[in-house]
């Protein structure tokens, strides 16, 4: 099972039968972006996007045009984000509320 929670090193564990099986963030060859603060924080690991190029991209432009590329890409083909993702989720799940708080913050400010 995947642990999701930001201050916990455990990435992955299981308990079968009384044994204990538990990877940690230091185990894995990625980095883990919902259990990491310093930059890079990886959010898309199919097209490399990290949170700090996210956030660069939306104020440049506005709004954010990497989340409509990856929109537009994951609409025409199959997205392999779940499986490159050590969550074993998409990148959504990360990316829209980083955006979706940029946004309120834009629109806060004004």
């Amino acid at each position: 099972m995947f642990c999701p929670e930001p201050g916990c090193d455990v990435v992955y564990f299981e308990l079968n039968d009384g044994a204990r099986c538990i990877f940690v963030k230091t185990e894995l060859s990625v980095r883990v972006g919902v259990k990491e603060t310093d930059d890079p924080i990886p959010v898309c690991y199919w097209w490399g996007y990290t949170k700090k190029e996210i956030i660069e991209d939306f104020l440049q432009h506005g709004r954010s045009l990497i989340k409509d590329q990856i929109n537009s890409n994951c609409d025409s083909a199959p997205c392999p984000c779940n499986l490159k993702n050590p969550s074993g989720r998409g990148c959504s799940r990360i990316l829209f509320p980083i955006v979706e708080r940029l946004e309120a913050e834009v629109l806060g400010g004004n």
